[in-house]
């Protein structure tokens, strides 16, 4: 659907995917909402590239009355969003869980969740008078597997926001709105920075792609999401990865086999076979695929059913398919 006058609303606008989307797509709206919080020099250069197109707007959106006042400052512009992108986070960092207190879970939410809530409640209710809108939520690849340790707050709080963009996907899904999310491994960004490096160093070194991502790889996925040609996809979590490595398949097939035996002692190695487990029987075995296909989005063939004779053939087989 081709619409005029379409308007799209970033949070976290002055980031470098901020940055890169609203270059990629601004000839695609007669209007873009740039949100910010500190530095606005990066959104003046945009401003300067597509005049009288980029609207700033600053907001701490850990402070509440902030964010209203940014909303009912959009609402008096008449800058109702057909589309919004939020990207706000605060940056991650290692914290041990007994270490951590209450205020840092609670700044974590207040950016990350509260804000898009109050966001969304405001304007999705344009959205639906129009049937039409497009909303899409950044997640985490911590969200698909096992995450990683000292990340309690980020972690718990991006779960959160996939909780949400599930339940909204749902409810609107009548609407003419798309809700999503994708989530991406670890972007070459100044969100880093807090980071120490040789955590950057490994996660680069566990890829698939030998390298962390970078903000061109997750660019193209989102302008998708905001297409009319992506009008079917909705309630969806997009894994941007570089692909699956071997590692990451067996962290997440500990936690179907964790959940199809209810038996959180169980390690896999590729030897393992139906004979080391318990209750692995051929029907536990049909459960069990069944749950791979669901959490690897695939389908296996009976051929490759009966190929899997342990976890590490079964292991190849979802790499196989992964690249296909």
């Amino acid at each position: 659907m081709s619409r005029e006058k379409k308007v799209l609303f970033v949070t976290g606008a002055s980031s470098d995917v901020g940055q890169a989307l609203i270059l990629q797509i601004a000839d695609q709206y007669d209007t873009i909402v740039a949100h910010y919080c500190h530095s606005h020099e990066d959104i003046d250069g945009l401003a300067k590239k597509f005049p009288g197109k980029i609207q700033k707007v600053k907001a701490d959106l850990a402070d509440s009355k902030e964010v209203q006042t940014m909303i009912d400052g959009m609402i008096k512009e008449k800058w109702l969003p057909d589309h919004i992108v939020h990207l706000a986070a605060p940056k991650t960092m290692n914290e041990r869980f007994h270490k951590m207190d209450l205020a840092s879970l609670d700044q974590t939410f207040e950016v990350s969740v509260r804000s898009i809530f109050y966001i969304l409640q405001s304007f999705m209710p344009h959205m639906s008078k129009q049937k039409y809108g497009r909303v899409v939520l950044m997640l985490t690849s911590y969200c698909l597997g096992v995450p990683p340790k000292y990340q309690s707050a980020y972690v718990t709080s991006k779960y959160a926001l996939l909780g949400l963009m599930k339940a909204l996907a749902t409810e609107y899904d009548s609407k003419g709105i798309t809700v999503n999310g994708i989530s991406p491994e670890m972007i070459d960004t100044k969100f880093l920075s807090d980071l120490p490096d040789l955590i950057v160093e490994e996660n680069a070194a566990k890829s698939p792609l030998k390298r962390n991502l970078q903000v061109d790889d997750v660019v193209p996925m989102i302008t998708y999401l905001l297409s009319d040609q992506a009008e079917a996809i909705t309630g969806q979590n997009i894994a941007i990865t570089g692909g699956m490595s071997r590692e990451e398949v067996f962290e997440r097939l500990h936690e179907i086999f964790w959940d199809v035996f209810d038996d959180e002692d169980i390690r896999l190695t590729d030897a393992t076979t139906s004979d080391d487990i318990e209750d692995w029987d051929s029907l536990e075995h049909i459960n069990l695929v069944v749950e791979i296909e669901n959490q690897f989005g695939m389908k296996f063939t009976m051929g490759e059913v009966h190929e899997m004779k342990n976890v590490g053939e079964m292991v190849d087989i979802i790499l196989e398919r992964a690249t296909k």
